[in-house]
């Protein structure tokens, strides 16, 4: 039953969210579009910011299989972060992840946001560590280009989802993407 109710509160939360913004979602709204009230909400998350957070993190995970499954597929590891970055930077299109986690994330959970950028970097940088050992990318210190890497995918994200017209930048995203990428392959 608890776990029937955290499920019911985020995936009411998630719509809400994404369809008013953080700012704008009512927590009786929501909790009652599910049949239950903003005491269930701060029994299980604490408080709006909580239960935001969870939601942050769900999608956060979400985009997490996406993007590993995409690499994984890949045919070497060079190919597999072009496909992951090219994927992130379409993902922005989607008007949940622009709203939740590009325009309020960061001003609703600032520094809290370090750890789930910290798994991305460590995702990244294994990725750079295995092309770097196989041949495909160029030797360099895999810490800090995932750094790089992440920074830049983030920002264009940014970038791409404050325009008033997201599907026109996208391609120029990815063309800086692929010359950024095209940059780290090692030459034959």
């Amino acid at each position: 039953m608890m776990e029937e109710t955290q499920l019911k509160l985020l995936s009411a939360a998630r719509i809400a969210f994404s369809e008013q913004g953080y700012a704008n979602t009512s927590m009786d709204e929501f909790t009652a579009s599910v049949g239950l009230t903003r005491g269930a909400l701060y029994h299980h998350f604490g408080s709006k910011k909580g239960l935001f957070a969870e939601v942050v993190k769900q999608i956060d995970a979400e985009i997490d299989v996406e993007l590993l499954q995409i690499s994984d597929e890949a045919e070497n590891p060079w190919l597999g972060l072009y496909n992951r970055g090219k994927a992130y930077l379409e993902m922005v299109l989607d008007h949940e992840i622009q709203q939740i986690l590009l325009i309020d994330a960061k001003s609703v959970l600032g520094s809290e946001l370090t750890h789930i950028q910290m798994q991305c970097i460590e995702s990244v940088e294994q990725l750079l560590c295995k092309g770097m050992m196989e041949g495909y990318i160029q030797k360099t210190n895999a810490n800090a280009l995932a750094v790089f890497i992440n920074g830049a995918l983030t920002e264009a994200a940014f970038w791409i989802a404050n325009d008033e017209k997201p599907q026109a930048r996208l391609p120029e995203a990815i063309n800086c993407w692929t010359t950024l990428m095209n940059g780290l392959k090692v030459k034959n």
